[in-house]
Parts: structure tokens; C-alpha cells; sequence
């Protein structure tokens, strides 16, 4: 994960508060990129739960939970003067699916997820 994004800032804090140093040696925004330089052998990486359980599916990593628990956190955001089309609202339904679905498999690979899914009106 970049350093630019929210999760992150997340992690890099976590390992502050513990007081622990990294020796990063690559870096990459790609999810997909983390997950094939693990297969390669060239160490460990941080992914959010979606991106490891691709990579888990596909056969390319191990999973293990990283402690302390990092909340990855998914948000629908839309105007709240605009009513919620049918479009939209099925697309709620089918996302909210496929993250509950997500964290069953996670919870079989060994990492057990506490899902929090929220909706909210951009004021």
C-alpha cells in the first residue's frame, strides 16, 4: 500500500506506538504487486483483508492476522440531496453481500474480521 493512503497511516502509526523500526526495502501501491513479491520470496507485506484473501485464493500467500487489529474501514458516501436511485441501492445490497461473504472466507483462512460497514450522506 502507498504511503499516501489511509490504512497506511494506520499501520505506520501502529508500529510507532510499539516502537518498532521496519526496514521497508520495496514499496508499492499495488496490492497485486505485494502479493507476487511475497510468492517471490522477497519478504512480508501488509495488505488490506480483500487484497490478501485474492492472493489466498489464488494459492500465492499464507495469511496471518497482524496484531494489534487495524480496522479497515469501507464507506459508501452520497449526496444527501439526491434521493438513492434503485441502481444505487441494489449496488448497496450486492457490496454489503460480497464484504459479509469476504469476511466468512477470512474467518476460514485463519483471519477473523470484524466487518463494519457504514452508509453516509455527503453533507
Amino acid at each position: 500500500m502507498g504511503p499516501e493512503t489511509a490504512f497506511r497511516h494506520l499501520i505506520d502509526r501502529t508500529f510507532q506506538d510499539a516502537d518498532i523500526n521496519r526496514h521497508i526495502v520495496v514499496e508499492t501501491g499495488y496490492s497485486s504487486v505485494a502479493s507476487a513479491l511475497v510468492q517471490a520470496g522477497t519478504g512480508v507485506a501488509i495488505l488490506d483483508p480483500f487484497s490478501a484473501l485474492d492472493g489466498w485464493r489464488k494459492g500465492m500467500i499464507t495469511l496471518r492476522p497482524f496484531k494489534p487489529e487495524v480496522p479497515f474501514k469501507l464507506n459508501i458516501l452520497y449526496p444527501s440531496d439526491t434521493p438513492r436511485s434503485n441502481l444505487l441501492l441494489n449496488f448497496i445490497q450486492s457490496l454489503r453481500t460480497s464484504v459479509l461473504s469476504c469476511a466468512q472466507e477470512l474467518d476460514k483462512a485463519g483471519v477473523p474480521q470484524g466487518v463494519e460497514f457504514q452508509i453516509a450522506k455527503n453533507h
